[in-house]
This record gives C-alpha cells, sequence and structure tokens, in this order.
C-alpha cells in the first residue's frame, strides 16, 4: 500500500490484514517502487499525489520493469475528475479505487484480478416466531427494540467503522452484548452489516444514534 498519509494505509491495512493478507506500506512512490522489487507482492494499492514520486510516475516504472511490469495495481483517490481515472489506466494500472475505499468496491478488484475466492459464513435464519437465543440462555424476542449503549460505546464504534477495521467492530459488539442484555439488538445488528462488509449500513446506522446525543 502506497500513500503519503497514513490513515488511508492503514484503512487498507485493517480491511485486508485480518483477510490473511500480507499487507506492507511504503510513504511514497520511490519507496514503493524499491519495496516492490525486493518484496514482489501480488499487488500495489497507490494513492496518486504524494512526494517524491507520485502515482502516475510510479505505475509508469512498474511497467517498465521487466521483473515487476505483469504486477497487479490498483490506483486508489479521491480524485473525481475522470481524466485523472483515465490517465491512471493509461499509465498502465489494471484499475482504479476511489476514496474512501469500500470494503466491497476493494474486495471486488481483488477477486477480479487475483482470481482469488472469497468464502462467506453460513448465516443461519432464526424462524420468525420461535424467537433466538444468546449464549447464556437469554431470549431475545425477534421484534426486540434496539437499545443503544452509551456514548462513549457509540464513539468506539464510530472510530472504528471509519478506519473501516470491521473485525474490530465484531470484536466490540460481541464485548458489548456482555455488558448488558439490552444492547444485544444493537450489537448483532452491527455483527450483520459488519459481517457481510456492508459498510455503508453500519456508518448509516451508527450514525443516527452519534448524531442524536
Amino acid at each position: 500500500m502506497v500513500d503519503d498519509r497514513w490513515e488511508n494505509r492503514s484503512v487498507i491495512v485493517n480491511l485486508l490484514s485480518p483477510m490473511g493478507f500480507e499487507v506492507f506500506e511504503a510513504a511514497n512512490g520511490v519507496e514503493g517502487l524499491e519495496k516492490a522489487g525486493s518484496l514482489i507482492p501480488d499487488a500495489i494499492i497507490t494513492d496518486l499525489v504524494m512526494p517524491k514520486m507520485d502515482g502516475f510516475k510510479l505505475v509508469r516504472h512498474l511497467r517498465e520493469s521487466a521483473e515487476l511490469k505483469n504486477m497487479v495495481v490498483i490506483v486508489s483517490s479521491a480524485s473525481v475528475f475522470e481524466t485523472d481515472q483515465c490517465n491512471s489506466l493509461d499509465a498502465g494500472a489494471d484499475a482504479f479505487l476511489p476514496k474512501p475505499v469500500e470494503a466491497s468496491d476493494l474486495f471486488g478488484l481483488l477477486q477480479k484480478h487475483l482470481r482469488i475466492s472469497w468464502l462467506y459464513e453460513q448465516l443461519v435464519e432464526v424462524p420468525p416466531l420461535s424467537g433466538k437465543t444468546i449464549k447464556g440462555g437469554i431470549a431475545l424476542s425477534p421484534t426486540a427494540a434496539i437499545v443503544p449503549p452509551p456514548l462513549e460505546e457509540i464513539e468506539i464504534f464510530y472510530d472504528l467503522i471509519m478506519k473501516g477495521n470491521l473485525k474490530a467492530v465484531i470484536k466490540q459488539a460481541e464485548h458489548l452484548k456482555t455488558l448488558d442484555a439490552n444492547f444485544i439488538p444493537f450489537a448483532e445488528q452491527l455483527c450483520e452489516f459488519a459481517k457481510k462488509f456492508q459498510e455503508k449500513q453500519l456508518k448509516s446506522f451508527i450514525s443516527q444514534y452519534k448524531q442524536k446525543d
């Protein structure tokens, strides 16, 4: 992951590391090119505007290298200009990933260009009238009201969601269930969105409680 802003690099790291990917970071094009030559990664995700060497030059150097020319290169930028996207592809990039990065977009590009397959957890539907039994023997009605936790918990979830750290969201939600049985519907809704990589729904869900406080 090549980007001069650590927070942008951390988004990719937090999304891919929990999935089993080994992610290396570089703060500019020069550093990215050096690491690409020594590590020979399966793919490079690079920003466009960076010091020392920008993303366009990095892509061109990669395509001119006999050893690295066939490497998958994804350009990621917040630019809304079609010219930047087109220029990225003209320089030799395989795909364009807009910022802020959505997990579904990132995983879709990796699936396509690295030819990998995702294995999804099988979710079991609960019969509408049966209710649901949570660990510890607590019965949860299918129509149970969603009770939000205190503001400090909301802020923790909001920060994790904005960073794209879905694994941590699930872990924090499981912890929330142990604090108070009333929070279980809230926590389960978060887990459902996170396990399905539905970041937009997660942001919308948590924001409504954040705005009320």
